[in-house]
Order: C-alpha cells, then structure tokens, then sequence
C-alpha cells in the first residue's frame, strides 16, 4: 500500500522521462476515485483528468440500463474511450478533445479539450480493465472496504440509485474483480480510506 505523498511522488519522477505520462486510476464505486484523483491534481502542476464517467451513454443507446449480468457494463461508450482518448494519445496528438456526457440532461452535451502533455489521469470504475491496461503508464487502484463504501453509497444516493448500487453494481462491481483482477494488476495500491 502507497500513501498519497508517495503516489504524487512516483507519479512526478516518472512523468519527468515520458509526456504525456499516462496513468490509469481505478477502484470500485464509492472507493474515493474522484477525491483522491483531484488530490492528485493539485499537488501535480501539469495533470489533467478523463473522467470515464464522461463516456457514459445517452439513454437512448443504453443497453440493459446497469441491469446487465455483463462483467464491464455496457452504459459506457468503451469504443468511444478508446478512440477519442487512447487513440488520439497514440497518434501523437497535441491536446485531447472529446464530447461530454451530461449526467442532469441525460445525453451528450458539451466538448472539452486538453492539452496532451503531463500527466493525463483517466479516472473511472473500470479504467483497468483488460482492453485498457496496456494503454497506461502506470496503474493505481484505490482499495476500500465494502463496508465503507456502503456508508458513502447511502449517504450519496436517493433510495433509488441505493437499491442500484445493493441489487446491481456490487454485483457488476465483484464480476470486475473477478475477471479482470485490478487490484493484483495494478502498479501502485493506494487506501481509499486513510486518504479521503
């Protein structure tokens, strides 16, 4: 286990050799994903962040609506990921630019562009699965405890989206585990719990 200091650490002297310096960061739902990712992105000066939550798709083309017994749900627009991020990091591409999934008009709204240099962080539930992980740099996953997470699930969701998280994606979320391993494949663990 690495703590948040070290992780700034690594990630810094590694970026310093390659730029950009692709680094996938993963965990499960509610493992504190996004909070350690924008800790990361104050204490590195040229870091950018991909939110896989923005590759979300709109309603109309959402196959099972995270109903699904798929190991990787189907509610994201991998294809999309991948060529909109990973292929344009791999043409050389001076900056990234992508549409953005709005998550209150339920459909794709907006454009976002980045500068491809530094560090770009892709932050996301299943950020490291297979089809991803030889993309990266470097790999962390963000280790929490179900119970914990559990607390913050109730605390962040309606009584709808709880019984989703209960019912249906711990059950994608264990899947994931499962198959694709994350945490045994990922470069650097970090706790979800003593950093947030």
């Amino acid at each position: 286990m690495i703590t948040l200091p070290e992780l700034i650490a690594t990630l810094t002297q590694k970026a310093n050799r390659k730029s950009p310096f692709v680094v996938g960061v993963s965990g499960l739902g509610n493992a504190g994903k996004s909070t350690i990712t924008k800790a990361l992105l104050k204490q590195l000066p040229e870091a950018y962040i991909v939110h896989i939550d923005d590759f979300y798709k709109p309603v109309k083309e959402r196959e099972g609506e995270h109903h699904s017994e798929q190991i990787i749900s189907t509610c994201f627009d991998w294809d999309r990921l991948e060529t909109d991020v990973f292929d344009q990091i791999a043409a050389g591409k001076d900056r990234l630019t992508y549409d953005i999934y709005d998550w209150v008009r339920t459909e794709i709204d907006r454009c976002t562009c980045i500068p491809l240099s530094g560090i770009i962080i892709v932050e996301g539930i299943y950020a490291l699965q297979d089809r991803f992980l030889p993309k990266y740099d470097f790999t962390v996953w963000i280790d929490t405890p179900e119970e914990e997470r559990d607390v913050r699930a109730r605390k962040r969701y309606n009584d709808e989206f709880y019984a989703l998280w209960k019912n249906v994606w711990i059950g994608q979320d264990r899947r994931y585990i499962h198959a694709h391993r994350p945490a045994e494949r990922a470069d650097a663990i970090i706790s979800g719990h003593k950093n947030i």
